[in-house]
Parts: structure tokens; sequence; C-alpha cells
């Protein structure tokens, strides 16, 4: 399915926050909100928009792998082939993706057999891949048959993945083993970078990262002090980090102008979703986010959803469009922060129909460590129909089944239809309209 995403320039990188605050639990109900027309403009208020074509498919065994729209020219890695005698063909693949891209330019499709590759570190990195594509012929990398493609590095390495590389796609892999890396206490080893702008990431399943891991999937162009676009859609992180290891974890890191949507992330050690420094004109909508940090402070928080702009590359009037997201189990639910000198349009700023539940705080905004809690007082950002403190009925959440329980869940069929909802779901389900608020449309795949 071909997604058209209009989109701002602007750039963002890694964020870490220190300090501590207090925040009492609110008495908050359902439908809190600002009243505001639902006649939703979502326009982002910054100069400089560009448009991005994203070519997606669908996960689960209900439609055909890969992904529709991805055609090019194949090649081939395997377990069994050799990166001496083969010529990436499909009857003599190549062994290693390293070695592939240095092969293979635009309009590549590079098919990763099904198997498991251990590949060993290089110094910093298991893999580094630098090739671009172009806007009509990008560069895949797909696990030929989803899921089936496990990547594992051991030594385990700085960055387990680093793609470097402009419009590029990495469709369908599983990922773990940057497990326990430790470099005189860095928090910020990385499962899977996108140093590149045009980078789409879909379908992966990254989990058991240890706990001394910083990022499972890190969005940040160009270090995200420069300009970039990216897509990050349909993805399951699991066991990132540990909060109580005084290691921060963080699921997605996005920087630049992305668009998130249909992301389940669950027992991070410090963020779910995190956008800072340059960040500006990101849309996050229909994710969930579960056991997020602690439910009380700690060194690496616990945030579902963090949105804001500050240190070096701060943006000035950034904004930002968060809607239809389940936070459970978090510290805070949603946070917006900016810190000097960056600032953040609260005008242009959108929280709707977000689903926040046993969080210390649900929705607040820090200014230069300053908290507001926005349910209370929404200093000037636009919320509306979001739901707090109601319990959103998982099917299971102790075995990582964040299905909802059917029509008596309070985000079935409650969320907010906008042309960026994706029209279907982490399972491949068609979304109903109104959507339901999550990843999940229904009660079981």
């Amino acid at each position: 399915m071909e997604v058209t995403i209009a989109v701002i320039a602007i750039t963002a990188i890694r964020h870490r926050y220190h300090g501590t605050v207090n925040l009492s639990n609110e008495n908050e109900r359902k439908g809190n909100s600002m009243k505001k027309s639902l006649n939703l403009r979502f326009v982002t208020l910054l100069a400089c928009a560009m448009v991005l074509i994203v070519t997606a498919g669908r996960l689960s065994a209900k439609v055909t792998w890969p992904p529709a729209g991805v055609t090019g020219t194949a090649y081939y890695i395997s377990t069994a082939g050799s990166d001496v005698t083969g010529n990436g063909s499909q009857s003599k693949p190549w062994a290693s993706i390293t070695y592939a891209d240095s092969h293979i330019g635009p309009g590549a499709v590079v098919h990763v057999m099904p198997g498991t590759y251990n590949w060993g570190a290089t110094g910093d990195y298991g893999i580094y891949t630098m090739t671009s594509g172009t806007s009509s012929q990008p560069v895949t990398w797909l696990s030929d048959t989803l899921g089936a493609a496990k990547i594992n590095c051991n030594p385990q390495p700085y960055y387990l993945w680093s793609s470097n590389g402009n419009y590029v796609n990495i469709y369908g892999f599983d990922m773990t083993g940057v497990a326990n890396w430790n470099n005189a206490g860095s928090d910020f080893s990385v499962a899977l970078t996108c140093g590149g702008t045009n980078c789409n990431v879909g379908w992966m399943t990254i989990h058991d990262l240890g706990t001394a891991v910083g990022v499972a999937i890190d969005m940040c162009p160009g270090g995200g002090y420069t300009d970039g676009y990216y897509t990050c859609h349909d993805n399951t992180i699991t066991n990132c980090g540990s909060a109580s290891s005084g290691y921060c974890g963080y699921g997605i890191y996005g920087a630049g102008c992305g668009y998130i949507y249909n992301n389940l992330i669950t027992h991070c050690g410090a963020y779910g979703i995190t956008n800072w420094h340059a960040s500006s004109g990101t849309k996050i909508c229909n994710n969930t986010f579960d056991t997020i940090g602690y439910i009380s402070s700690s060194n690496c928080w616990g945030i579902g959803i963090l949105v804001g702009t500050g240190s070096g590359g701060a943006e000035q009037g950034a904004c930002y469009q968060v809607w239809n997201n389940n936070c459970t189990n978090c510290y805070v639910g949603i946070l917006a922060e900016q810190s000097s000198p960056g600032t953040i349009n609260s005008g242009g700023t959108y929280f709707y129909n977000n689903l926040c539940y046993n969080n210390t705080g649900y929705i607040y905004f820090d200014n230069n460590g300053t908290w507001t809690n926005l349910i209370a007082n929404s200093s000037g950002f636009v919320l509306s129909q979001n739901i707090t403190g109601e319990n959103p009925l998982y099917v299971n959440a102790p075995t990582y089944n964040y299905h909802l329980q059917g029509t008596a869940a309070p985000g079935w069929a409650t969320g907010y239809t906008y042309s960026y909802t994706p029209t279907w779901d982490l399972d491949g389900d068609a979304v109903r309209t109104p959507p339901a608020i999550g990843c999940y449309e229904n009660t079981a795949p």
C-alpha cells in the first residue's frame, strides 16, 4: 500500500533525561478534553514541507510477503552462502549483509534467507551498510520469510546493524544480541540505527537486548543534527534495557520528521518512543506501550511517548501530532518537553484519543524543568477525547497479548479517524471507522 506523507524539514538526536520530579496521581476521567473542534487540521506550522512516499505492506499470514510494492533487482544471502565464491544469485548466494552492500546499487532487493546469522563484530559494528537508493528505486533489505532471518552478533557490538544510506527499506528481521555491552558505562548500544534520510523500517521483531542496551531502533538521520525523514511501523520491541540496572532502554528513538505507527513496545527501561533535539513534525499513532520503566521516579524514568526539542540542533516552534496510542504501566504516559534553546508550538501540537492507564502522570508538559499536568491545564496544547485512568482490557498482558478484549474495552472503536490513521493494524487486519486505540483492532489475530 502506498502512503503519501506530508512532512517538514527538521532534525533530532539522542536525549537523556536527568533529575527527579514528584507527580501526584490525578483523578482524571474518560473524555476529559479541551472540546476543541474535531475538524482536526493537524497541520504542521513550519516551513519547508516535503512529501515522502513510503511503500508498505501488511504483517501476518493473512497477506502476501514480501510487502506490496517491493520490486527491483533480486539478490540473495544465505547461511550456506559465500562471500568468496558467491555472486548474489539464488543459486550462489552471498554470506553477509555487509559484503552484499558493497556489490549492489539503487533498486536492489536483497533477500536474506531463513536462518540464524551470528556475525561477529568488526570494531563497533556487527553489520555496516551505506549503499543508497533513490526515491523511485530504494534499496530494500528483506527477510525472505517474515521473521525467519534472525540476526545475532557475538561478541555484541556497539551497533548490531548500522544503516547509513538514503532511501533504504529494512523489513521483517528478527534481531537480538546487543546484550550487556558496556563501554565505560555508556547506555547507548543500539540494535538498528538508520543514519540516512528516507529510511523505512517495518515488521521487525527486536527483543531480549539485555540490561545495558540503549536503543532498539534509532531513526536519527545524519546522527540527528541534519534534516531527515523516516517511517517506523509494524514493529514489535520487547525487553529493551532495564531501569533497575541504571541503564536506559529506548524502544524507538526518532529524529527529524517521522511517521511512527502500529508498533508494540513493552518492557523497556526508559522510553517507548522518544523524539528530541531538532525533532519536529512527527506523527505518532496507533501504538501500544506497556511496562516502560518504573511506575515511580527512577534514573531512567519511564515515559510511553516523549515529544520534544532541546540541546544540540534544537528547533524553534516544533509541532507534533499524537493520537490513538495506548500508554499503560509507565511513570508518565505522554510527555511534551522543551529545553532551551528549543521551543514547542503548543497550538500546533495535538494529543487526541490516547489512552493512559496506571501511570503516575498521564499527559504532561515539561517546560525547562517546570511540569504541568495538561489534563488539568492545557497550556495552549490541543487535547481532545483522551481516556485516562481506565483499564484498556488487554487480553493477557503478562503473556504479551495486547489485543483488546472486545467491545467492553474503552479503546474499542473509540480512536480518531484522520487521513494518516493506518488502514491496517499490527496483525494486518483492516482498521474500522472509527478505529481502535492502540496497535490492534481485534481480540485475536
